[in-house]
């Protein structure tokens, strides 16, 4: 995706719970390391990170190697995009939303048969109360794979080229 903006916007677009009417055309790739304020506090680095014009960051992330901790590592790094937007001194009202779309090959809901899991924050016991700043996205590749039958959708074509396509693939299946 680093050589491809198009494909990026395409990827996002299908996959994040965008506000309806919302396209992502226009992004920039930005260093994919967010360093610490100081040198004791944990460094990050996302697969692919990305704004668009209005501010709004994108995280990228690929998981191949399933383990625990990567749900932990997805929150402080949608976190940590959220928070390095202000300098010192600016307003809040300038914070612009953070997504974070993270294809994984791990079982993230053991018992759930669906493989796509859009999270946000809301209210416990209000949940049309919802607060914009942070969405995370999972997509478990291994629960798409199992699918008896596969649809058209363009989230559906994203999905089969992540779970079909190897390096020995020169023509994608109809």
């Amino acid at each position: 995706f680093g050589e491809h903006i198009d494909l990026t916007a395409s990827l996002l677009n299908t996959f994040l719970p965008l506000e309806d009417g919302r396209l992502i055309i226009n992004i920039q790739y930005v260093s994919p390391e967010m360093m610490p304020e100081t040198p004791t506090r944990k460094n990050s680095i996302v697969d692919v990170r990305c704004k668009d014009t209005a501010g709004t960051v994108f995280l990228v992330e690929m998981q191949l190697n399933w383990d625990t901790d990567f749900l932990q590592r997805v929150v402080f790094n949608t976190s940590k995009a959220y928070v390095k937007q202000l300098d010192k001194g600016k307003p809040f009202h300038l914070l612009q939303p953070v997504y974070s779309l993270n294809c994984v090959q791990g079982d993230l809901h053991k018992g759930l048969s669906e493989w796509y899991h859009p999270y946000q924050l809301v209210h416990i016991y209000h949940s049309d109360r919802v607060f914009d700043g942070l969405k995370i996205v999972f997509a478990e590749m291994n629960k798409y794979e199992k699918l008896a039958e596969k649809g058209c959708s363009k989230r559906d074509l994203w999905m089969r080229y992540f779970t079909e396509m190897t390096e020995k693939t020169r023509k994608p299946a109809p």
